[in-house]
């Protein structure tokens, strides 16, 4: 690993340099046995404090904080801030989601490593990069876990997408509250500020969803129909490989162009990629429509935004069970953010011609 004098502390990062396989092995077998251990000893911990708020990069970018992970250490004799980045590979839409739920299955991969004291979890940016933001105790210390990392991280990770840098003499803390302090060449790494994530999202739990679908399948097709016109209608979709129709009840907005904006994380979107005819249900009438889905998390966010643009924000918000406090505009970083981190697409809905 290089060294270059960017700034007037050190700072060591680039492609990491690949640690031999049987040292590797042996160092992540070692983090593995370490982690179960502490476990036993309740030194792990998975604190809330952070979780949510979003980083912005110099490259540009944002990504929110889904998870921390902090060791039980008595003392930090030499302190630095560890930033690694990757990009997954074959990793799109939901498969994100997944990932950030079974990721915190790979804590022994790292939690037992001598040094470490905590990590901040990144989700995926607009460049679909990953970062892991380390408070560590010793640069040597550190450069010897990205090294055994580049051999985990390469199994699932694009060529090439591999990256570190470390930051020597400063906690990580005190970093994200003045990240000029480490001023150097700005990239990927750099952070330039961080607010509180101020959009969440509340769902329903999915078992209940299920449970009560059918009543409202039901309600939109009979002449109660009308008490929920304003915000759901019920989609009808055929799926490409089984040819099963699917009858989905959904909330939306009306765009005010002749569209329909549907929000979703579920699967069964992926049967509307490069556009489909449907129908849905609404106003007591069915009727044709051709769906586009859109999946880049800006492109999302730039629609959810026309649909707050004509109307209430809050409101429009909470239609999709994404919650902020009723004072707050958003920016777009945010609602990038928020969509990102619900792995949210948007369904466009317009009549067959309009499309035409």
């Amino acid at each position: 690993m290089g060294e270059t004098a960017e700034s007037s502390e050190r700072v060591l990062g680039g492609v990491p340099t690949p640690a031999s396989y049987d040292v590797a092995a042996i160092a992540v077998v070692g983090s593995m046995v370490a982690t179960v251990g502490m476990t036993l000893r309740r030194r792990i911990h998975q604190p809330r404090t952070t979780v949510g708020r979003v980083l912005r990069f110099a490259d540009g970018t944002a990504a929110r904080v889904y998870r921390v992970t902090a060791a039980d250490v008595a003392a930090v004799a030499a302190p630095c801030v560890l930033v690694v980045g990757f990009r997954l590979r074959r990793v799109h839409g939901f498969g994100h989601t997944l990932f950030r739920a079974e990721s915190i299955l790979n804590t022994p991969l790292f939690a037992g490593f001598p040094g470490f004291v905590s990590k901040l979890w990144l989700a995926h940016d607009e460049n679909q990069l990953y970062r892991g933001v380390y408070d560590w105790d010793g640069v040597e210390r550190a450069q010897a876990y990205v090294s055994a990392l580049y051999r985990v991280l390469a199994l699932v990770s694009e060529p090439g997408s591999i990256r570190f840098r470390i930051l020597p003499g400063v906690r990580r803390g005190e970093w994200l509250a003045d990240p000029g302090r480490t001023a150097g060449e700005p990239g990927w790494w750099q952070v330039v500020g961080s607010a509180p994530g101020r959009i969440g999202r509340s769902v329903p739990p999915q078992r209940l969803v299920t449970a009560v679908n059918p009543l409202v399948r039901a309600i939109l097709r009979s002449p109660l129909h009308a008490a929920f016109d304003a915000n759901l209608l019920l989609l009808h979709l055929a799926g490409r490989r089984s040819g099963r129709t699917y009858d989905i009840p959904l909330s939306f907005t009306d765009l005010g162009d002749g569209r329909l904006l549907v929000l979703t994380q579920h699967r069964w979107r992926i049967n509307l990629r490069g556009g489909a005819d449907v129908a849905i249900t609404h106003g007591g009438r069915r009727r044709p429509m051709h769906a586009e889905l859109v999946e880049d998390p800006p492109e999302v966010a730039a629609t959810l935004q026309r649909a707050i643009d004509n109307g209430d924000t809050v409101k429009v918000l909470r239609r999709y069970g994404l919650r902020m406090p009723p004072d707050h505009v958003p920016d777009v970083a945010e609602l990038v953010a928020a969509v990102r981190a619900s792995d949210l697409s948007a369904v466009l809905l317009a009549a067959p011609w309009h499309h035409g």
